[in-house]
């Protein structure tokens, strides 16, 4: 069976992927063979792995394809060979899982719509389809925002379910909507973007978040969630609560994993956790901790 999830409205097709997961390791106690990776790593190895026959221990094997519309022709025409296979096999549950809309899916498309593939497209929702699903996620998630509120951030959001759902957390645990804070998101994303491979950039960064009087320990939260993902990105372990991250931000993470090596991030997110209990101690101040772990030190 090939399952083919793809649009611009990448958090509720990210939704749809992880219930697939979950029902199938619930169905099969966890006991099954999973094969999880991104097209635009090229790791063909990978993929020939994942299209090999399941062993007779495991009779369900799960494959997960992310952005295919990104891969090699090399890729392309294993997936072409691959795709007659698994379309025949019970046992083989393939998704197939994209941010591109139907033009950037095309050669994607036309490997497996013939094969009666399940196809599922998340186009962006009109403001009526955002309102029931903003009502429907506050319901689910067991969320207390006002009606104000939601509103306002309906008004805003303009069809990003990521920013609908950040932002209606976010209120809900008593905090302001993003464009009520002073600091600027893009120097955030600048500073994690340049830490542990840029120390100069990310440092200038660090500096204007403390001008803009922006939280230290907010910024020193951020970037331990950011080295976190770069460990289990790196170890290929799974993601675990990180599951909901934009697809975006997983793009930027295995890049940026690229550059680095492996034992430079355990030892970063160790220093995140031991500088952690100084400030909770009050040993140190985050600003020292930060500017400590951008230097290596």
């Amino acid at each position: 069976m090939i399952y083919v999830l793809y649009g611009q409205d990448s958090y509720r097709s990210r939704e749809k992927l992880n219930e697939i997961i979950g029902e199938y390791r619930a169905k099969t106690n966890g006991v099954f063979d999973f094969h999880r990776f991104d097209a635009e790593d090229d790791a063909m190895d990978l993929l020939e792995r994942a299209g090999q026959s399941a062993s007779l221990f495991q009779k369900k094997k799960l494959i997960v394809i992310e952005r295919p519309s990104r891969g090699s022709e090399v890729f392309f025409k294993k997936l072409r060979l691959l795709a007659g296979v698994w379309e025949d096999d019970k046992n083989t549950i393939v998704v197939l899982w994209d941010d591109a809309d139907k033009t950037g899916l095309k050669k994607v498309l036309a490997i497996v719509e013939p094969m009666a593939a399940k196809i599922q497209v998340y186009s962006p929702m009109a403001i009526q389809q955002e309102r029931r699903w903003a009502l429907d996620f506050i319901k689910n998630q067991k969320l207390t925002v006002p009606t104000k509120a939601i509103d306002e951030i309906l008004q805003t959001a303009h069809g990003d379910t990521w920013r609908l759902a950040n932002e209606l957390s976010k209120i809900a645990l008593g905090g302001e909507r993003t464009e009520l804070i002073k600091s600027d998101d893009r120097i955030i994303f600048a500073f994690l973007d340049a830490a542990l491979v840029d120390p100069r950039a990310a440092l200038q960064a660090l500096m204007r978040l403390h001008i803009l009087g922006s939280s230290e320990q907010y910024i020193f939260s951020a970037l331990t969630n950011h080295i976190r993902l770069l460990l289990l990105v790196a170890e290929g372990r799974g993601l675990g609560p990180e599951e909901k991250t934009h697809p975006f931000v997983l793009q930027k993470a295995r890049a940026k994993v690229r550059l680095l090596r492996i034992e430079s991030i355990r030892r970063a997110f160790e220093r995140m956790f031991q500088y952690d209990v100084k400030i909770k101690t009050g040993a140190i101040d985050p600003h020292f901790a930060l500017v400590s772990v951008l230097l290596g030190a």
